[in-house]
Protein backbone atom coordinates (compact mmCIF):
# COMPACT_ATOMS: atom_id res chain seq x y z
CA UNK A 1 0.00 0.00 0.00
CA UNK A 2 1.21 3.49 -0.83
CA UNK A 3 2.34 6.40 1.27
CA UNK A 4 0.78 9.48 -0.35
CA UNK A 5 -2.74 10.91 -0.59
CA UNK A 6 -1.81 12.88 -3.72
CA UNK A 7 0.95 12.57 -6.31
CA UNK A 8 1.52 15.33 -8.88
CA UNK A 9 3.04 14.72 -12.33
CA UNK A 10 2.92 18.04 -14.13
CA UNK A 11 4.13 17.97 -17.74
CA UNK A 12 6.12 14.78 -17.08
CA UNK A 13 4.45 11.62 -18.39
CA UNK A 14 4.59 12.54 -22.08
CA UNK A 15 8.39 12.31 -21.90
CA UNK A 16 8.47 8.56 -21.13
CA UNK A 17 8.47 6.20 -24.11
CA UNK A 18 7.20 3.32 -21.96
CA UNK A 19 4.44 4.45 -19.61
CA UNK A 20 3.70 1.05 -18.03
CA UNK A 21 6.63 0.88 -15.58
CA UNK A 22 6.21 4.53 -14.57
CA UNK A 23 2.49 4.16 -13.98
CA UNK A 24 3.12 1.02 -11.93
CA UNK A 25 5.48 3.00 -9.67
CA UNK A 26 2.89 5.78 -9.32
CA UNK A 27 0.22 3.24 -8.33
CA UNK A 28 2.55 2.01 -5.61
CA UNK A 29 2.98 5.52 -4.20
CA UNK A 30 -0.73 6.19 -3.69
CA UNK A 31 -2.68 5.32 -0.57
CA UNK A 32 -6.06 3.69 -1.02
CA UNK A 33 -8.38 6.48 -2.15
CA UNK A 34 -5.42 8.63 -3.22
CA UNK A 35 -5.31 10.79 -6.34
CA UNK A 36 -2.84 11.26 -9.17
CA UNK A 37 -2.91 14.81 -10.57
CA UNK A 38 -1.41 15.23 -14.03
CA UNK A 39 -1.07 17.88 -16.70
CA UNK A 40 -0.36 16.93 -20.29
CA UNK A 41 -0.05 18.76 -23.61
CA UNK A 42 -2.85 18.22 -26.10
CA UNK A 43 -0.66 18.46 -29.22
CA UNK A 44 -3.47 20.54 -30.77
CA UNK A 45 -2.64 22.69 -33.78
CA UNK A 46 -2.33 25.70 -31.46
CA UNK A 47 0.09 23.79 -29.20
CA UNK A 48 2.19 22.77 -32.22
CA UNK A 49 2.19 26.36 -33.47
CA UNK A 50 3.58 27.42 -30.09
CA UNK A 51 6.26 24.72 -30.40
CA UNK A 52 7.20 26.09 -33.81
CA UNK A 53 7.54 29.60 -32.35
CA UNK A 54 9.62 28.45 -29.36
CA UNK A 55 11.62 25.50 -30.74
CA UNK A 56 11.62 26.25 -34.46
CA UNK A 57 10.04 22.87 -35.30
CA UNK A 58 6.62 21.23 -35.33
CA UNK A 59 8.19 17.91 -34.32
CA UNK A 60 7.36 16.56 -30.86
CA UNK A 61 10.65 14.62 -30.81
CA UNK A 62 13.17 17.15 -32.12
CA UNK A 63 14.53 20.59 -31.35
CA UNK A 64 15.71 22.37 -28.21
CA UNK A 65 13.77 22.64 -24.95
CA UNK A 66 12.43 20.18 -22.39
CA UNK A 67 12.83 17.00 -24.41
CA UNK A 68 10.87 14.78 -26.76
CA UNK A 69 7.17 14.09 -26.34
CA UNK A 70 6.20 10.47 -26.94
CA UNK A 71 2.53 10.86 -25.93
CA UNK A 72 -0.17 13.49 -26.10
CA UNK A 73 -2.88 13.91 -23.45
CA UNK A 74 -5.08 11.25 -25.08
CA UNK A 75 -2.21 8.73 -25.18
CA UNK A 76 -1.37 9.27 -21.52
CA UNK A 77 -5.07 8.89 -20.66
CA UNK A 78 -5.21 5.54 -22.48
CA UNK A 79 -2.08 4.40 -20.64
CA UNK A 80 -3.55 5.36 -17.28
CA UNK A 81 -6.80 3.51 -18.01
CA UNK A 82 -4.80 0.46 -19.05
CA UNK A 83 -2.92 0.60 -15.74
CA UNK A 84 -6.09 0.57 -13.66
CA UNK A 85 -6.53 4.31 -13.05
CA UNK A 86 -9.93 6.01 -13.44
CA UNK A 87 -10.24 9.64 -14.48
CA UNK A 88 -12.26 11.50 -11.88
CA UNK A 89 -12.03 15.02 -13.33
CA UNK A 90 -10.47 16.91 -16.23
CA UNK A 91 -9.97 20.62 -16.92
CA UNK A 92 -9.08 21.72 -20.43
CA UNK A 93 -6.90 24.83 -20.64
CA UNK A 94 -7.07 27.64 -21.59
CA UNK A 95 -10.69 26.97 -22.69
CA UNK A 96 -12.83 23.95 -23.47
CA UNK A 97 -12.73 24.19 -27.25
CA UNK A 98 -10.64 21.45 -28.85
CA UNK A 99 -8.70 23.57 -31.40
CA UNK A 100 -7.61 25.99 -28.64
CA UNK A 101 -6.91 23.48 -25.86
CA UNK A 102 -3.23 23.49 -24.90
CA UNK A 103 -3.21 21.32 -21.77
CA UNK A 104 -5.41 18.90 -19.88
CA UNK A 105 -5.18 18.85 -16.08
CA UNK A 106 -6.72 15.64 -14.76
CA UNK A 107 -7.30 13.84 -11.48
CA UNK A 108 -7.13 10.04 -11.49
CA UNK A 109 -7.88 7.51 -8.79
CA UNK A 110 -7.48 3.75 -8.54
Amino acid sequence: MGTFDRVFCLDVLEHFQELGPVLGKLRGLLKSGGSLIISEPTESWLYRLGRLAVKGTLSAQEGPAAGPHYHDAAGVHRGLLGSGFRRQAVTRLPIRFRPLELFHVSRYGL
